[in-house]
């Protein structure tokens, strides 16, 4: 594969979205889409859109699953076909939809086994820690489900030198609970470091979601950027964390600045 260049002098950052949600709203286009307002390039890969109904498993709450190309596509934001339509998409519109068969085809068919298997397989980590620029040119926001892999994702990380944001995933996705804030660990410069740590007071007030359809997840997410409704405070968390290793902000602080200054409305 020939990796792509970076866009500009900040480091694109790369969300691997293959899961799709079933109990809560899908906030990674948000997300994603916030980090782009504030001038960060953004990758987000995972399946193809016309096999993300049956990307998972087959069971009685396959139907209910919602995936980020779907929301994306209901935001009019094009994919891209191949790597270099990515390239392309990404210097225009500074977010691109990267389908894993326009980018490494081979693994698509091993992913698509799923289908048939009824199980995950290797490649579902593999993607995790993939990205289409080289090694060190990207930020990757890397999501886990069960805490002991956690730990083994960093040491991958920093044996590779990969840049990285290592946390808990929501259903497997890799942005934060909009509920409550995972600890939020970087991999970069040879050293894994908790940069936030997870919220830890009780909830006092849960942040009103959108249902878990396409539609309302649309309609939220574009009320969020127009600033009809707050950005989640952890997702705010989150965006500071990756402002800050993108090269955009230099600490946490200006990154926190930058949030207030892009978005009218920042949840409590």
């Amino acid at each position: 594969m020939k990796p792509l260049s970076r866009p500009s002098r900040l480091l694109p950052v790369v969300f691997a979205s293959y899961n799709g949600t079933r109990r809560r709203a899908n906030l990674l286009p948000l997300l994603a889409l916030a980090l782009t307002r504030c001038g960060v390039p953004v990758i987000v890969h995972g399946p193809d859109l016309h096999t993300c109904p049956t990307a998972s498993p087959p069971d009685s709450m396959a139907e209910t699953r919602v995936f980020s190309a779907q929301i994306f596509q209901h935001l009019g934001l094009a994919s891209a076909s191949s790597l270099a339509e990515a390239d392309t998409l990404l210097r225009l519109q500074g977010l691109v939809y990267l389908p894993l068969s326009a980018w490494l085809p081979g693994l698509q068919r091993i992913f698509a086994l799923r289908g048939n298997l009824g199980i995950r397989s290797s490649v579902h980590t593999l993607v995790k820690i993939l990205h289409p620029f080289a090694p060190r040119e990207a930020v990757v926001c890397a999501a886990v489900t069960h805490p002991p892999y956690l730990q083994r994702l960093q040491e991958f990380f920093l044996q590779t030198k990969m840049l990285a944001l290592c946390f808990r995933a929501t259903e497997g996705e890799p942005f934060a609970n909009p509920q409550r804030c995972p600890d939020l660990f970087t991999c970069q410069q040879g050293s894994a470091r908790l940069l936030l740590a997870k919220d830890k007071m009780p909830v006092s007030q849960l942040v009103d979601l959108p249902e878990n359809t396409v539609s309302a997840t649309s309609a939220f997410t574009l009320g969020v950027l127009n600033g009809q409704y707050p950005l989640p405070q952890p997702l705010a968390k989150q965006a500071a964390a990756l402002l800050l290793m993108s090269g955009r902000c230099g600490d946490l602080t200006s990154a926190r600045r930058l949030l207030r200054r892009t978005f009218s409305r920042i949840a409590a």
